[in-house]
């Protein structure tokens, strides 16, 4: 999964290495399964998160910088010359409207959500990681001795709790993608609609008459 555009599995689950052994080695193998799965996972996040970023920021600056324009147009029109006022005002309007479709672009597209969804889904998955480590510290410390093999059990509960929650997150995640794709999808529609609608109607031309 490492290194790779989406999430999906590319390796068979290596459940021999859980079963074979003296129980030491198979706790280590046990963590390093959740430990290897959810830190690709994080991983992917984080990636994610800083490709979206730079989206992000950028239509927002630009619509910002944009705005700005539209607003000062106003302004900079009744320090200019008057047969230029005209120009100055219309080139305002139309930085308004610009800024206007970078924020739609923004909407439709979901840069900024995606951006903060990536994080938020990557930072839970860092509190999550953080959880697993002290409870399997503690298991580790509150045991007289060396792990056995009653040790496993627990363990491996406690692994398949952390890989299971990482994964719901990941599901939760792709679903509110995929409700804002499709509410984004709709207003791109709804857009087109209204465009068409704004659209004058032509009556066909009247066929010439013949003497």
């Amino acid at each position: 999964m490492s290194g790779s555009h989406d999430v999906s599995r590319r390796e068979t689950f290596p459940w021999r290495s859980l079963v074979k052994g003296a129980p030491p080695e198979r706790l280590v193998a046990i963590y390093d399964l959740a430990d290897r799965h959810v830190r690709d996972l994080r991983a992917w996040y984080w990636a994610s998160a800083h490709r979206q970023r730079w989206r992000a920021v950028g239509v927002r600056g630009v619509g910002f910088v944009l705005g700005l324009v539209g607003v000062a147009a106003p302004l900079a029109s009744a320090a200019v010359p008057e047969r230029h006022r005209l120009l100055v005002t219309q080139l305002g309007v139309a930085a308004i409207a610009l800024a206007g479709v970078a924020q739609l672009a923004d909407r439709i597209f979901g840069w900024s959500s995606g951006w903060l969804r990536s994080v938020s889904a990557a930072t839970v998955l860092e509190q999550r990681t953080v959880q697993f480590e002290l409870d399997w510290a503690q298991h580790c410390v509150s045991r007289d001795g060396a792990l056995d093999e009653r040790d496993l059990d627990p363990l491996f509960k406690l692994a398949r709790a952390f890989m299971s929650d990482a994964d719901a997150r990941r599901v939760e995640e792709t679903r509110t993608w995929t409700a804002e794709f499709q509410s984004g999808t709709a207003a791109l529609q709804d857009l087109a609609r209204v465009q068409r609608e704004r659209e004058p109607s032509h009556p066909p031309a009247s066929a010439p008459a013949h003497p």
